[in-house]
């Protein structure tokens, strides 16, 4: 598990998730432009899914939604890469400065673990008549720092939650990067699965939204420190 948690394995996980979701993007939609460009709707095992799921070849010159044709603006190739150079720098300054500062409150609990051994045998030498387990004031909560606190409470709750974080990142910049090549290379992008009631998307747009959610489970899910008893 050491050997996970190491910078140079965690970035190339990161990289092998990003590009595999990459190829399998661009895979998929090639499938797509191959088979069913020519207007063919197949639907997605219909004796269970009763025609709920199909796929049909549609080409997007918008992005997600249709968002830029139904308030008229304008849907240029060019603006639309644009938009997705500046949503992924955007998302690169977000997890640069999320993982900095996470960086810094981990060094600031270890720092605070290290000293509580001190403390509490500062508090063991003083006199108390309610027993040993008062006059140390923390000796009845389970310590964060030798693992047998909480899960949130320990160090390596941070890491996880870091490490979710960092992987929806890599979802997210994967999915952007398939459908900005696509943009580029095609000037517009190939959309292929469709949901009833939902607009046309692919892979990419899968990976974009479960990114999101991860990025956000990471944010709001922080580890609390455990309330620690005081004498």
């Amino acid at each position: 598990m050491k050997l996970l948690r190491a910078p140079f394995v965690r970035l190339a996980a990161l990289i092998l998730l990003t590009a595999g979701l990459f190829g399998c993007d661009y895979a998929s939609k090639s499938a797509a432009k191959a088979t069913l460009e020519g207007g063919e709707v197949v639907s997605v095992a219909p004796a269970v899914l009763r025609g709920a799921v199909e796929l049909r070849y549609v080409e997007n010159d918008d992005i997600a939604f249709n968002v830029l044709r139904r308030f008229g603006l304008p849907r240029s190739p060019k603006v639309l890469v644009a938009l997705s150079s500046i949503g992924l720098a955007g998302l690169a300054l977000t997890l640069a400065l999320s993982r900095r500062r996470r960086s810094k409150a981990l060094a600031i609990r270890e720092g605070l673990d290290a000293a509580a051994p001190s403390v509490a045998g500062s508090r063991a030498a003083a006199p108390s008549v309610a027993g040993p387990s008062v006059a140390l004031g923390v000796a009845a909560e389970p310590s964060a720092s030798d693992g047998s606190g909480p899960p949130d409470a320990r160090p390596g709750g941070d890491r996880t939650l870091t490490g979710v974080t960092l992987a929806g990142g890599a979802l997210v910049v994967g999915g952007a990067l398939g459908n900005l090549v696509d943009r580029i290379a095609r000037g517009y992008v190939i959309d292929f699965i469709h949901v009833h009631g939902w607009p046309v998307f692919n892979v990419a747009d899968i990976a974009v939204v479960a990114g999101m959610g991860l990025i956000a489970l990471g944010q709001l899910a922080r580890p609390r420190r455990p309330a620690v008893a005081r004498s």
